[in-house]
């Protein structure tokens, strides 16, 4: 958790709407994807963020940077949903149907709560690397994070192909 004065807070939630203010993709990014929210301390450094991005040339516009915060997210939404499928359905219903009671695993098994931390990890390290434009070492231990990478890869190829 942050910690910082009250005036910070309020200069925090002033430039948040500021940005949300004047740059449209920036509000559609902020509102976040289903279970994937932004505060405004993160909003700001996000914004920042891609400021330095642009001056250092990595991107032209903070639409062109932006646009890989928003893919992070969409992706992050849809993997956490995989994943929790992963773990107590025996199928998944794309058009968003409901699934019936027997779709359901009799016994679930797996390591859902770090596969959930996961997937948003391991999002944000390919973001990380997409936006520096270098690729960093990942080592992963356990089925947890099995789970989390094969999950948002199982959504990335969907995407690519719908």
């Amino acid at each position: 958790m942050d910690f910082y004065s009250i005036e910070d807070s309020h200069r925090v939630q002033q430039r948040a709407a500021q940005y949300r203010k004047r740059y449209p993709k920036f509000v559609s990014w902020a509102q976040g994807r289903g279970v994937v929210e932004h505060t405004d301390l993160t909003q700001v450094r996000v914004f920042d963020l891609c400021q330095e991005l642009i001056c250092a040339g990595r991107y032209n516009t903070l639409d062109d940077a932006l646009a890989i915060f928003d893919a992070a997210d969409t992706l992050t939404n849809a993997a956490m949903w995989l994943v929790a499928h992963m773990t107590y359905a025996n199928k998944v219903d794309l058009s968003g149907q409901p699934l019936a009671a027997n779709d359901f695993k009799e016994n679930p098994q797996g390591h859902t709560g770090g596969s959930l931390n996961m997937v948003p990890t391991y999002i944000g390290y390919t973001a990380a690397n997409s936006l520096a434009g270098i690729t960093r070492s990942w080592l992963m231990g356990q089925g947890h994070c099995v789970a989390a990478i094969s999950g948002r890869a199982i959504v990335k190829r969907w995407s690519c192909c719908a």
